[in-house]
């Protein structure tokens, strides 16, 4: 803020800056920010992202029934985060005002939301008619909300929240979002053109009901797709089937990524997944692979249960045709003590075709980069 105090050319800029973003954590951080903003409506239109999260203490209604005063007061915001709200606490009239609230929101997330009727996320999204950044996290609904096959129309009770126009949407993110609502996703109001997507997969389709919505989303997505991440899952004590990620419609990828993979015997079909993946015909245009694997002990014994062999010949064959592409393995080590410099030279190790490749490049770009990290959560 003293960048405003230099001069006062200065001050419009330097109040944007400030304001820019907004974090508001319960009903008593809003209420120290609200009189502010309404003696200053100049600086509530300089809110272009608000991230609204629900106190512990906060009563379950305080932020749906403030929802449409709070927006309607930073009109001007375009990305909109809630985070740990009751959305079922909405009441009827609040739901009819949905569509007036969010008239500039081109990016939505809604993170560890109770929606008990299934219904309200829905509602959010269809009342925002710029959207093209969607993010949903560990959304939970009834179970009693109505599911139909991959190819079947949506069941009759859910068109009602479809709205008239398709919402085209360019940015997709779900993390262990309920099947119902990726249905909804792919059968009601959005028009699926995805540059970016990340996706949670597990190889174990028999038993896990999100499987068929996420192939369809891959298939949806088509040439468009350019950035893929994919986040392999694992049900603990039941067999794998083969279920794997088909990406041949994905002709226009340029970053594909895969986290998630845990080098533990338990765990084959994350193994799997990938090089299964790289064996596909994928995009000519691809420039980077990024794959994420964590060891659980300190030796490199565990890495032999990935198939490097299969790595390391899939990855040389792709970079004969595309010579611009990179390769980033990111190894965390969840044990106490380990070597980073003997990790990396074991995976070299096990990869000789890559090796061989990595010398003969005369430019100063390298091929594949390795790094190693202790903590988990890097």
């Amino acid at each position: 803020m003293s960048c405003s105090l230099t001069c006062r050319g200065w001050r419009p800029k330097a109040r944007t800056l400030l304001f820019h973003t907004v974090f508001l954590d319960g009903e008593e951080e809003y209420r120290q920010y609200e009189e502010f903003f309404e003696e200053h409506p100049e600086i509530a239109r300089c809110v272009r992202n608000l991230t609204l999260v629900a106190g512990h203490g906060d009563p379950p209604s305080w932020l749906p029934s403030n929802l449409p005063r709070i927006l309607r007061t930073l009109n001007r915001v375009e990305d909109v985060t809630f985070n740990m709200w009751y959305a079922s606490q909405m009441s009827e009239e609040i739901r009819h005002q949905l569509p007036t609230l969010f008239p500039m929101v081109s990016t939505l997330r809604l993170k560890d939301i109770d929606s008990e009727r299934g219904d309200e996320l829905l509602l959010i999204i269809c009342a925002c008619p710029r959207l093209k950044a969607l993010y949903i996290a560990r959304e939970e609904v009834l179970e009693t909300v109505e599911t139909s096959p991959p190819d079947a129309p949506l069941p009759a009770s859910r068109p009602r929240l479809i709205p008239a126009a398709k919402q085209p949407i360019e940015e997709l993110i779900l993390v262990a979002c309920d099947p119902p609502i990726v249905e909804w996703m792919l059968k009601g109001p959005l028009e699926l053109r995805l540059r970016r997507l990340n996706v949670s997969w597990t190889p174990q389709s028999a038993f896990a009901p999100e499987a068929p919505y996420t192939q369809r989303l891959l298939r949806e997505a088509g040439a468009t797709l350019e950035h893929l991440m994919i986040h392999l899952t694992m049900i603990p004590d039941l067999p794998t089937d083969g279920g794997y990620p088909d990406l041949s419609d994905n002709c226009g990828l340029v970053a594909l990524t895969f986290t998630g993979i845990a080098l533990i015997p338990d765990n084959r079909g994350q193994w799997d997944t990938f090089p299964v993946a790289l064996a596909q015909k994928l995009s000519m245009r691809l420039e980077i692979i990024r794959l994420t694997i964590s060891i659980p002990d300190e030796t490199t014994d565990n890495l032999a249960l990935l198939n490097w062999e299969q790595v390391d010949q899939h990855l040389v064959a792709l970079a004969r045709d595309r010579p611009r592409l990179e390769v980033y393995i990111k190894v965390v080590c969840t044990a106490g003590k380990f070597s980073g410099g003997d990790m990396e030279k074991a995976i070299k190790r096990l990869m000789p075709l890559v090796e061989a490749k990595e010398g003969r490049l005369t430019s100063h770009r390298a091929f594949m980069t390795i790094s190693i990290h202790q903590d988990q959560h890097v």
